[in-house]
C-alpha cells in the first residue's frame, strides 16, 4: 500500500486530537466491519521512547471509525474523558514496532524534550480493499462511478508505486508478493522533498471548545455540548455561575463555526473574473480569530474539490488593487473595509473571498468561502460535509445553509441569564430575558431582515424579548 509516519516536534506542550487515519467514506459499506480491518498500519520505533515526556503516540483501544455514525467519532479534545489521555504507548526501545488498524483513535501527545520523536510507518490494505482500491476511481478529478459519489473519496496516493526496485529485491518471495502493485519503475520515480502545501497547521486541542469552554460557565453554568439545536455553547464550568437558560437564552458561548457569519456579494460586468466566465455571484466569509472552523479550512475545500493546490487558486489582494469592485461590494454589504483574498475553481467556474487585516486568516476564509461556493452551486454533497465537520456544520446552520436555496434562517438566541435554573452552587432565581436580533437568511442572494418584539410575562416579571426572522431571496 504505501508508507508515511507521524512525528512530535521537540517543546510541543498540547494534546493534538483524538482521530482515525481512514475516514468511513474511504471504506465500501461490506468492509465498515470490526474485523477484518481494510487497512493495517505497522509504525516502527526508530528512537528509544522510554518516557511519557518524548510524545509518544495514545490510543483509544477498541474505538475505531467504523462507519458515518456521529457515535462513532472521537470526542473533540476538551470534551475527551481525562482516561482517553493516558494511554500513552511506552517504553518502547528502538527496533520496536506498533500493529493498528487505521481506523482506531489515537492522537499524539506532548513532547516535552528538545528532540523530535518520529514514528515512520508501512501501510498494508487486506485483498478484499486492495480490489476496491483497483476498481476505475476518477480520484477525485470527476465523478466516480465506484464510490457513487459526485467526486472520488480515495486519494491518488493509495495507488502510488513507491517502493524502491532496489528494495523489492531483497524482500522474501512473500513479501514481494504482496507488494509487487506498489513498486516504481526507477528509485528516480518516487517523489522525493517536502511539498509545501500537502497539510495546514492545526490547533486540533481547541477544537470543539469556542468561546464556551471559556465562558460557558460565567454565562449560562453546565450549558451544553454543542451537540444538536443551535450547535451552541462548550461544555463550560458549572462550578462559577448559576446555570441554566434566560427566555431566550443561548448555550454558553458560541462552539466553532458558530460565529462566524457568510454574506453573499454581487459583482458587475467590470470585474476580471466575469470575463473569464465565473459567476457574479460569491460568498464571504471573514475571519474570526480563535473559531476552529477557519483551522479547518483547507481539509473542508480539500473534501470539495480533492487536490486543493490543483484544483483551486487563491489570490491576496489585501490593497485592492487587482479586485476593487469586490472589495467594495463587500463595503455595500457589510458596511465594513478590511483585506481581502479571492479564491477560485476554475473546473466550477466559482469563487469566494476571504475577509482579515491578516494573511493567514484571509486565505483560511478564503478558502471556507470558496467551499461554499462549490457547495451552493452542487449542494448534494453538504450533508456529508456538515457530518464529517461538525465545526461547518455549525456555520452552517447559522447562516442557514443547511438546504441551500431554501430561504432564511431565524434570529440568533439571546444571551442566558446570569442566574437561572441550573445545575449550580447558587441558589435558585429567575432568569433575564434572553435579548437577540435575529440575522438575515440567504439561499444564492441577499437577505432581508424582519425583527419583531413582544412582551413576555413571567412569574409575575414583564421581560422583552426580540426575535428575529429571515428570509431569503
Amino acid at each position: 500500500c504505501g508508507g508515511g509516519g507521524d512525528f512530535v516536534r521537540g517543546g510541543t506542550v498540547n494534546y493534538q486530537a483524538l482521530h482515525s487515519d481512514l475516514g468511513a467514506q474511504r471504506v465500501p459499506a461490506p468492509q465498515q466491519v470490526n474485523w477484518p480491518p481494510p487497512k493495517l498500519c505497522v509504525n516502527f520505533a526508530v528512537q528509544d521512547i522510554l518516557t511519557s515526556d518524548f510524545g509518544p503516540m495514545r490510543v483509544v483501544p477498541c474505538r475505531k471509525v467504523l462507519s458515518a455514525r456521529p457515535e462513532e467519532r472521537p470526542p473533540c479534545f476538551p470534551m475527551e474523558p481525562d482516561e482517553m489521555r493516558e494511554g500513552k504507548l511506552f517504553p518502547l526501545p528502538a527496533g520496536a514496532a506498533i500493529i493498528r488498524d487505521l481506523r482506531l483513535w489515537h492522537a499524539g501527545t506532548p513532547n516535552l524534550t528538545s528532540r523530535t520523536r518520529f514514528l515512520p510507518n508501512v501501510e498494508v490494505q487486506s485483498a478484499q480493499y486492495a480490489q476496491f482500491v483497483d476498481s476505475p476511481h476518477t480520484f477525485n478529478q470527476s465523478e466516480c462511478c465506484v464510490c457513487r459519489a459526485w467526486k472520488c473519496s480515495l486519494p491518488p496516493k493509495e495507488r502510488a508505486r513507491v517502493l524502491c526496485p532496489d528494495v523489492f529485491k531483497e524482500l522474501s518471495a512473500q513479501a514481494r508478493a504482496a507488494s509487487e502493485a506498489i513498486v516504481a519503475a526507477s528509485s528516480a520515480a518516487i517523489p522525493r522533498g517536502v511539498r509545501p502545501n500537502f497539510a495546514q497547521l492545526q490547533q486540533t486541542w481547541l477544537k470543539g471548545a469556542g468561546k464556551g469552554g471559556k465562558k460557558g460557565g460565567d454565562k449560562g453554568g453546565f450549558a451544553g455540548w454543542g451537540d444538536g439545536g443551535a450547535e451552541k455553547g462548550g461544555r463550560g464550568d458549572y462550578g462559577k455561575r448559576g446555570g441554566g437558560m434566560g427566555l431566550g437564552g443561548e448555550l454558553g458561548g458560541e462552539a466553532d463555526g458558530g460565529n462566524t457569519d457568510v454574506v453573499w456579494i454581487n459583482v458587475g460586468a467590470d470585474c476580471p473574473l466575469l470575463h473569464e466566465g465565473y459567476v457574479a455571484h460569491a460568498p464571504v466569509c471573514t475571519y474570526v480569530k480563535g473559531d476552529g472552523v477557519f483551522s479547518s479550512s483547507a481539509y473542508i475545500l480539500g473534501d470539495v474539490v480533492g487536490d486543493v493546490g490543483a484544483e483551486t487558486v487563491v489570490i491576496d489582494d489585501p490593497d485592492w488593487q487587482q479586485f476593487p469592485m469586490i472589495g467594495e461590494a463587500i463595503k455595500r454589504a457589510t458596511r465594513e473595509e478590511n483585506c481581502i483574498a479571492v479564491a477560485t475553481c476554475p473546473r466550477h467556474s466559482v469563487w469566494g473571498v476571504g475577509f482579515a487585516a491578516g494573511k493567514k486568516g484571509r486565505d483560511s476564509a478564503a478558502k471556507l468561502a470558496l467551499a461554499i461556493a462549490i457547495l451552493a452551486e452542487e449542494p448534494g454533497n453538504l450533508p456529508r460535509l456538515m457530518s464529517s465537520h461538525p465545526e461547518f456544520g455549525n456555520l452552517c446552520r447559522r447562516n442557514g445553509l443547511g438546504s441551500m436555496g431554501c430561504g432564511g434562517k431565524g434570529g440568533k438566541a439571546g444571551k442566558a441569564g446570569k442566574e437561572g435554573k441550573g445545575q449550580s452552587i447558587k441558589p435558585l432565581s429567575k432568569a433575564s430575558a434572553g435579548g437577540g436580533k435575529g440575522a438575515a437568511g440567504w439561499g444564492k442572494g441577499q437577505g432581508v431582515q424582519k425583527t419583531i418584539t413582544k412582551v413576555v410575562a413571567e412569574q409575575g416579571g414583564a421581560q422583552r424579548q426580540k426575535k428575529g426572522k429571515g428570509k431569503g431571496k
